[in-house]
C-alpha cells in the first residue's frame, strides 16, 4: 500500500502527517522528537516514503550551488525567491558555531551561511544520519511552498505564511483539496503548544502530504537537468 509520511521541522522536533493513496480520507497527525521515531510509529512498509522539508543533497566544492534551488525560485516566481534559502554546504555540518559554519561554508563554496541556515544544521544532520542508517527508506526533499502551488493550480501563494492572510489562504487551499482532513488538522493545531509547533508548521506538513495525494502518489520535481548528487551520493532534487 502506498503511504507517505510528510515531515516539517518545528521547535519540538517534527510535525508528521501520514496518508495513504488507497485510503485518501484517512490522515494521522503526530508531533515527534525525531524522524526515526516518526518512521517507527508510522509502521511504514513496502511502498512507503518520507517527504521532508529539509535539504538532503548539499552543495560542495565542485557544485557550490544547487540547480534545484534555482529552479524552485523560478517556479515560485518573481518576488518569492527568498522562500528558498541558500542551502548550507555539506562541510558546514561539522560546525558547532555560526562563525565556524561561515568559515567552513566559505571554504567549500565561496559563500557564507545565514543564521537561519545555521540553526537548521541539526535537523539537516539528523536527516543525513537517518538516510545513512536506513538506506532502504525512500526519503525525498520537498518544499511546502511548491506543494501549495501545486494544490493551487500552479499559482504560488503570495501572502506570507505567518500572516493572517497567508494562513487563511493556505487553509482554504487545503480545504479545497482535502476537506476530510480539516477537522483533524484544526484539532491538532488547537492542541499543540506554540512552544512545540506553530500553526503554519502543521499547514506545511499537510500541504506536502495533500500534494502527493492529489498527484495520485506521484511527484513533480524542481530540478534543472541533469540530476546531480552531492559528494555523499544524496540527490539534489526538490519534490512537490
Amino acid at each position: 500500500m502506498a503511504m507517505l509520511l510528510a515531515m516539517d521541522g518545528c521547535r519540538g522536533g517534527w510535525c508528521g502527517v501520514s496518508c495513504w493513496k488507497e485510503r485518501p480520507d484517512e490522515v494521522v497527525f503526530g508531533l515527534f522528537g525525531t524522524v526515526e521515531a516518526a518512521w517507527s510509529r508510522a509502521g511504514a512498509g513496502a511502498g512507503a516514503e518520507i517527504a521532508v522539508d529539509m535539504p538532503i543533497g548539499l552543495p560542495w566544492a565542485e557544485v557550490p550551488g544547487r540547480p534545484c534551488d534555482g529552479e524552485a525560485r523560478r517556479l515560485l516566481g518573481k518576488g518569492l525567491g527568498s522562500r528558498v534559502f541558500p542551502t548550507p554546504a555539506r562541510a558546514s555540518l561539522l560546525a558547532s558555531s555560526h562563525a565556524e559554519a561561515v568559515r567552513l561554508n566559505r571554504l567549500a563554496t565561496g559563500k557564507g551561511i545565514s543564521a537561519q541556515a545555521f540553526h537548521l544544521l541539526p535537523k539537516i544532520r539528523e536527516i543525513d544520519s537517518f538516510i545513512g542508517r536506513f538506506p532502504d527508506a525512500v526519503v525525498r526533499e520537498v518544499h511546502p511552498e511548491l506543494s501549495f502551488m501545486r494544490l493551487n493550480g500552479g499559482r504560488a501563494v503570495r501572502a506570507r505564511k505567518k500572516s493572517r492572510e497567508g494562513f487563511s489562504e493556505r487553509w482554504t487551499i487545503l480545504e479545497a483539496n482535502v476537506p476530510e482532513w480539516m477537522n483533524a488538522l484544526g484539532r491538532v493545531i488547537d492542541q499543540t503548544r506554540r512552544s512545540q509547533a506553530k500553526p503554519d508548521d502543521w499547514l506545511d506538513a499537510a500541504a506536502i502530504a495533500a500534494a502527493w495525494l492529489r498527484g495520485d502518489g506521484q511527484w513533480d520535481f524542481a530540478c534543472a537537468p541533469p540530476l546531480q548528487n552531492d559528494e555523499a551520493g544524496r540527490p539534489m532534487q526538490i519534490a512537490f
